[in-house]
């Protein structure tokens, strides 16, 4: 089944950027947009390769970067927005987050100390 999916995922790629070499700070072309894109809490990495199955989900493979835009409502989903500007919900399971790097600081920095390594 997984290397279904895996097949099935490079067939929808063909020619797209590798997901897993984005770099955050290289500007992109502009592009058209409804609504302003919320601001990321933190970035994080794909464990798994996941295929949505529902719309309001994100498909995401195996070592892509991504950035969290949003905690879900705690039953184990997270808001993620990948490198062309998709959004969807993601399996916070799937994920490696790197909370160490978040968009706002309290300026205190004891909160990252506190943590044990590896937690989410």
């Amino acid at each position: 089944m997984l290397e279904e999916d895996r097949m099935r995922i490079e067939q929808l790629t063909v020619g797209w950027d590798d997901p897993t070499q984005v770099n955050w700070d290289e500007g992109e072309p502009a592009a058209e947009t409804v609504e302003a894109p919320a601001a990321p809490l933190y970035k994080c990495t794909a464990l798994y390769s996941y295929t949505a199955q529902n719309p309001d989900e994100l498909s995401i493979i195996e070592s892509e970067q991504l950035e969290v835009v949003g905690e879900g409502d705690g039953d184990g989903w997270l808001r993620a927005r990948n490198y062309r500007g998709e959004e969807g919900y993601v399996p916070h399971n799937y994920l490696d987050v790197d909370r160490e790097q978040p968009c706002t600081s309290s300026g205190t920095g004891s909160d990252l100390s506190d943590s044990a390594p590896g937690q989410s």
